[in-house]
C-alpha cells in the first residue's frame, strides 16, 4: 500500500512525517505544492487548504498527527494490509530532547536555602538556570506548567540560530535538560504570592515555601485564552497559521490576517506573492513591535483594519471556510474569505504573584534596567515579564543569560557587573 504525503518546501511538519513512513518501512508519493500548482486544485477538491496532508489507509490526515497516523498504522497491520515492520537496525541518533516528566520534580526539601530561585521555565528562565547553575550557585526553577508556554507550544522554530526542524517542545525540552545537567531543579508547581524584600526571600508555592537568596523573575506572558469559535473545526480547512506552508493555497482568493505583532508583516510579504488581496486586521490601533516605515511599505495588495477583532470563523454546508464575523468600531460585519490566516500572541505578563512588592508598568510588566536587575536588591526579571517591542525565544534566552550574570554579581557582593567578553 502507498500513501501520498502533500507537502510544501521549508515545512518542518512536512519533514516529520516523510521520517514516520520512512522509519514503518510505509511507501509514499510525495506530492509538493510548491512544485506543482495542479495538487492545490486535488486537495482542494477534499476541501483541504493546508499542508501537511497525508492520505493514508484510506483516510485523509491533516496537519502532524503522531497518535493519529500510529493508530491508522496499526488498523492497516491488524488487517493485513500492510506487514508491520521488522525492527530497523539500531544505528547511532542524536540525543532525544528529555520529556518534561523526566526534567521536572513534584516536591522539593522546602527546608533548603536557595542561591538562585527563577521563577518560569521557558526560554527566558531555562537560559537563567543553565548560566546560574554553571556559576556553581544552588538553583531551582518553578513553572507550573512546563508544556503551556509560548514556545512550548510552537508548532515548529525555525528561527532560533543552530537549530532547524524542530518543534517549539523539542527546543525547550533540549534548553532545560542542558540546564538540569549543570545541576539545576525542575520543579512543577504554582507559585502562589512572595516576600521579596530582604535577603532572605520567600515563594510560596502549592508544595511549600520555598528559600532563597535572590530571585528571577521569567513567568512569561499568558497566551490568548482559547480559540476563536470555529478556528479548531477549520484548521487545515481554510485556516492556517503558516504562510510559508499554505501561502500557496492563497492564489488569486481573497484573503483575511488576523495579528497584534510585527511577525504579522513578514507573513503577509509573503502571502501577497499569491493571494489577489488580502485585509490586515489588527485588534489595536497599532502592531507591537511594528515601525511606521514598515507599515507604509505593505504591499498594495494589503490594506490595514486598526480595532478590528474576528468574533467567529464561519464553515459552509461542506465543512469549509465560510467568512468570518468581524468587530468593527462601528458594530458587527460578516466578511467573505478566501483563507484566514491568525498570528496572535501572547496576552498580559505573568506577574500577579508579586503584589505591590517589586515595581510594575501600567500593563504590569516589571520595570528592570539593561542588566535584568529590578528596583528590588536581588530580585531580577527575564524575558517576556518586562516589556519589549519584539517578543523571541532567542531574546528571551538573552534576557536569562544576562539575569543570571547580575545574580551571580549580587550572590558574590560585588557592587557593579563589570564588562565580560
Amino acid at each position: 500500500m502507498q500513501a501520498t504525503l502533500y507537502t510544501s518546501t521549508g515545512c518542518a511538519y512536512c519533514k516529520k512525517i516523510k521520517e514516520f513512513l520512512t522509519e514503518n518501512s510505509i511507501a509514499y508519493e510525495e506530492r509538493d505544492i510548491l512544485v506543482e500548482p495542479a495538487w492545490l486544485d486535488e486537495l482542494a477538491k477534499y476541501g483541504i487548504f493546508g499542508v501537511p496532508a497525508l492520505y493514508f489507509g484510506d483516510e485523509w490526515i491533516i496537519g502532524f498527527r503522531p497518535n493519529k497516523m500510529k493508530a491508522v498504522l496499526a488498523k492497516l497491520q491488524e488487517s493485513g494490509a500492510i506487514a508491520a515492520a521488522a525492527p530497523a537496525p539500531e544505528a547511532p541518533a542524536a540525543e532525544a530532547a528529555p520529556a518534561q516528566d523526566e526534567i521536572f520534580v513534584r516536591e522539593v526539601d522546602t527546608n533548603k536555602l536557595w542561591d538562585v530561585v527563577v521563577i518560569g521555565g521557558g526560554p527566558a528562565g531555562a537560559s537563567a538556570a543553565l548560566y546560574a547553575a554553571r556559576a556553581g550557585h544552588a538553583t531551582l526553577v518553578i513553572d507550573k506548567a512546563p508544556s503551556t508556554g509560548s514556545l512550548a507550544i510552537a508548532k515548529e522554530v525555525e528561527n532560533y540560530p543552530g537549530v532547524q526542524g524542530v518543534t517549539g517542545a523539542e527546543l525547550l525540552g533540549t534548553m532545560q535538560g542542558h540546564a538540569k545537567a549543570q545541576g539545576a531543579i525542575f520543579l512543577q508547581a504554582a507559585v502562589l504570592r512572595s516576600k521579596l524584600i530582604g535577603t532572605e526571600k520567600e515563594i510560596e508555592t502549592a508544595v511549600g515555601t520555598i528559600r532563597t537568596r535572590a530571585v528571577i523573575v521569567a513567568a512569561g506572558a499568558r497566551s490568548r485564552k482559547g480559540k476563536i469559535p470555529g478556528e479548531q473545526e477549520l484548521e487545515g480547512r481554510g485556516v492556517s497559521y503558516c504562510a510559508i506552508c499554505d501561502g500557496a493555497f492563497t492564489r488569486g482568493k481573497d484573503v483575511v490576517v488576523f495579528g497584534d505583532n510585527a511577525e504579522v508583516l513578514e507573513e503577509v510579504a509573503m502571502l501577497a506573492t499569491f493571494a489577489a488581496k488580502i485585509r490586515l486586521l489588527t485588534p489595536g490601533e497599532k502592531l507591537t513591535g511594528a515601525a511606521p516605515e514598515e507599515l507604509a511599505k505593505l504591499p498594495e495588495s494589503v490594506t490595514l483594519y486598526p480595532k478590528h477583532k474576528i468574533k467567529e470563523i464561519l464553515s459552509t454546508e461542506a465543512g469549509g471556510l465560510g467568512g468570518v464575523k468581524v468587530l468593527t468600531p462601528t458594530g458587527e460585519e460578516t466578511w467573505e474569505a478566501g483563507a484566514l490566516f491568525l498570528y496572535m500572541g501572547g496576552g498580559a505578563p505573568g506577574t500577579s504573584f508579586l503584589g505591590d512588592e517589586v515595581p510594575l508598568d501600567a500593563e504590569g510588566y516589571l520595570v528592570v534596567d539593561e542588566t535584568m536587575a529590578t528596583p528590588v536588591e536581588g530580585v531580577f526579571a527575564a524575558g517576556d515579564v518586562r516589556k519589549t517591542l519584539v517578543k523571541q525565544a532567542v531574546l528571551a534566552a538573552a534576557d536569562g543569560a544576562m539575569a543570571a550574570i547580575n545574580a551571580d554579581r549580587f550572590l558574590r557582593g560585588r557592587k557593579k557587573l563589570s564588562a565580560q567578553y
